[in-house]
C-alpha cells in the first residue's frame, strides 16, 4: 500500500489541532494514520445487509446490584486506607474552586 498521508500532512493536522510534535515524529503518525485509514476501508467492505445498528458491541446492559445495605468495614478500618482522617471522615483535597466555600 502507497503512502496516503504525507508528512507534510500530518504537519497541518497537528498545527489545526494545536498539537506540537516532537521532531522526527511525522513519519511514525504518518504510518500510523494510514495503518488506521486502511482499518477503516476494510470495515467499509464488510457485508452488513441486513445487520441491524447497535449502541454497544453486545447485546444485554450490564446488571445492576440490588441496593441494599451489605457488609461495612470494620471499626478503624478505614482510617487505616486513608492518610487523612477528621474524625469519622476523610478529609480530601478540594478539587473544584469557585462558588461558596460553604
Amino acid at each position: 500500500m502507497d503512502a496516503r498521508v504525507t508528512s507534510q500532512e500530518v504537519r497541518r493536522i497537528a498545527a489545526l489541532a494545536r498539537l506540537r510534535l516532537q521532531a522526527g515524529l511525522e513519519a511514525r503518525l504518518a504510518s500510523d494514520l494510514d495503518a488506521i485509514l486502511a482499518h477503516a476501508e476494510t470495515l467499509g467492505r464488510l457485508p452488513l445487509d441486513g445487520v441491524e445498528p447497535m449502541t454497544r458491541p453486545f447485546d444485554h446492559a450490564s446488571p445492576l446490584a440490588p441496593d441494599e445495605p451489605g457488609e461495612t468495614l470494620a471499626p478503624g478500618a478505614l482510617g487505616a486506607l486513608t492518610p487523612h482522617m477528621d474524625g469519622p471522615f476523610i478529609r480530601v483535597p478540594k478539587v473544584i474552586s469557585g462558588g461558596s466555600s460553604a
